[in-house]
């Protein structure tokens, strides 16, 4: 169905040219034009010949947790978030013990965490990976940030405060 809306996209207008979609229990439209999708307000509601749509914004989850202990759940976590349709945020140098390189109190291992925290602030919600139950000094920091600014927090075990 084509949809004479027009909206901007990366600065110029966009005459979207829509077509739908059924993920599970949502049903939309996607722009085959710039890739805007829309879910259907009422499922296929018509007014004046226009769908009612608001935008999807994919959820931001941010992921915590001992690179030394969880890198294999990080690669699992960034895949199912991939798979749901979420953004991941993983830990700055995944691959480079930033730690064991530079030392705990460098320079490089205080803007890594700082780092971390900013990619709390932008995200919607934060999963901890704490295999074996294990919550490092880092992953500690970030969890009491994640619960001094109210993010939603979720563990991969089940957590003891």
């Amino acid at each position: 169905m084509e949809n004479q809306l027009q909206d901007m996209y990366d600065g110029q207008e966009c005459e979207h040219n829509w077509i739908p979609f059924e993920i599970k229990s949502k049903k939309g439209q996607t722009c085959v034009r710039c890739g805007l999708e829309a879910l259907y307000k009422s499922q296929a509601r018509i007014l004046n010949h226009v769908l009612k749509i608001e935008i999807m914004k994919p959820k931001i989850v941010c992921y915590c947790g001992s690179l030394r202990k969880a890198i294999e759940a990080f690669k699992h976590a960034e895949l199912e978030s991939v798979i749901k349709g979420e953004i991941a945020l993983l830990p700055c140098a995944m691959y480079v013990d930033i730690e064991r390189e530079f030392g705990a109190g460098s320079f490089w291992k205080t803007k890594a965490d700082e780092l971390h925290k900013r990619k709390i602030d932008i995200a919607d919600e934060v999963g901890i990976l704490n295999v074996g139950g294990y919550v490092g000094g880092s992953t500690h920091s970030e969890l009491e940030y994640a619960k001094s600014i109210g993010k939603p927090i979720r563990f991969l075990e089940p957590h003891i405060s």
